[in-house]
């Protein structure tokens, strides 16, 4: 961000081209979170990598309109919990059957589609 400090000036658009020009992985986490303080859902079929298709803290109906939209657009997809506050009813996760060594590892789980999704009702 200090080599591009007009990061923040961009549109999410440009923003996202931007980010997988330089080698980024874009997730879209939730993409059918509703809330007021949302005024729209934008979605963003050919500017991400992945959609997480269940979020532990969201509802039932937002993760399968998640899932069916990473299906009809043949995204990878990702699982995660989200959680913010500590003990919660359901947990999501990411599992590889081996340790990851950095961050590009995962991607490349990820890609490869190496990862099991789980989720946990504690």
């Amino acid at each position: 961000m200090l080599n591009h400090p007009d990061l923040l000036e961009l549109d999410v658009n440009d923003y996202l081209d931007f980010v997988r020009s330089e080698g980024g992985f874009v997730v879209h986490a939730h993409p059918f979170r509703e809330g007021r303080h949302i005024a729209m859902i934008r979605l963003f079929p050919r500017q991400v990598d992945a959609i997480e298709v269940t979020n532990a803290n969201r509802k039932d109906f937002e993760n399968e309109r998640a899932k069916e939209f990473a299906e009809n657009y043949d995204l990878l997809q990702i699982v995660g919990s989200d959680n913010h506050q500590g003990a919660q009813e359901r947990l999501c996760g990411i599992k590889l059957n081996r340790p990851l060594t950095d961050i590009m590892d995962m991607i490349n789980a990820i890609k490869n589609k190496e990862t099991e999704f789980f989720t946990e009702h504690p």
